[in-house]
């Protein structure tokens, strides 16, 4: 999928979409940890939506570590 451009684009826009309905935190709290899956283009891709996450609808409860969210 991370290698597909085009699904990749897909994916990350319909992440941020859902983002849009459900709050960033919610899906921050799931999508974070695959920041250590082993493959590059995976975590790349994984970065690039929290990327746009943040920029469009900012990191409301998430901590100045960045580690740990409020409820």
């Amino acid at each position: 999928m991370a290698l597909d451009r085009r699904n990749y684009m897909q994916l990350v826009d319909k992440t941020v979409e859902i983002a849009n309905e459900v709050g960033v935190k919610d899906i921050l709290v799931k999508v974070v940890e695959d920041l250590k899956d082993e493959s590059e283009p995976y975590r790349v891709m994984v970065m690039e939506t929290i990327e746009k996450m943040i920029s469009n609808l900012g990191a409301s409860g998430v901590d100045a570590h960045g580690q740990r969210f409020s409820s």
